[in-house]
């Protein structure tokens, strides 16, 4: 039996309704954003403790 090969990321993995996944999840939680609001969550755990 030949070896499973992993399966190549697609550049666009799309649902059933064909929308493209990824731009979905980088909409929800840019870069930028996210890293500023978790800053300020370890601010506001830091001022609380």
């Amino acid at each position: 039996m030949p070896k499973k090969r992993k399966a190549a990321k697609k550049a666009k993995p799309t649902r059933k309704a064909g929308r493209p996944v990824s731009r979905k999840k980088k909409n929800r939680s840019p870069s930028g954003k996210s890293k500023q609001s978790k800053v300020k969550k370890l601010l506001k755990f830091l001022k609380g403790a």
